[in-house]
């Protein structure tokens, strides 16, 4: 038993104090960010009498309001389409619509020149970022809507309306 005591302390100690290679073992995390664009703080616009022309009404006009949208994206580009919704609009007899839409904001996003020419209806204006020279990478821009209806002729009287439907994509 006396030499049985020393060799179990040997044993012991090559156990504890002789353990073996360590192992490492990666442990991390991940998450997705989901491309997303929405548009928010939609805001109707008021269309005006043109004061030397009788057949027109317009956002640009004295007492016209264009109308605002905010688009919101996580991305560098995007691209708004907007769409005259003809049946849901309220025109003269044989009178058309126009549309324009522009960059309001005081930020240098996405839509930085952004500056579409007059669409009519039914014609779809869809604009794509970046523009050249554009710079990118804002997280929202203002967006102006004008419009403008336009009669044949003489415009009757009545309540005229457009509607618009924009769309933004990713």
């Amino acid at each position: 038993m006396k030499n049985l005591i020393p060799s179990m302390a040997i044993a012991g100690l090559t156990a504890v104090g002789f353990a073996g290679s360590a192992v490492a073992v990666p442990v991390g995390a991940t998450g997705t960010v989901p491309t997303t664009c929405a548009i928010q703080n939609v805001t109707p616009g008021v269309l005006g009498p043109n004061r030397t022309n009788a057949n027109e009404l317009s956002t640009k006009y004295t007492g016209g309001i264009p109308a605002a949208v905010n688009v919101l994206c996580n991305t560098t580009t995007s691209t708004v389409t907007i769409t005259p919704d003809i049946a849901a609009s309220v025109l003269p007899p044989g009178g058309f619509l126009e549309y324009q839409i522009r960059k309001v904001s005081a930020s240098t996003g996405i839509y930085a020149n952004l500056d579409t020419p007059n669409f009519k209806q039914p014609e779809r204006a869809s604009y794509t970022t970046p523009p050249a020279g554009a710079a990118t990478g804002a997280r929202g821009d203002i967006l102006r809507i004008d419009t403008e209806v336009v009669a044949p002729g003489v415009m009757p009287p009545g309540t005229y309306s457009t509607v618009l439907d924009v769309t933004v994509a990713p």
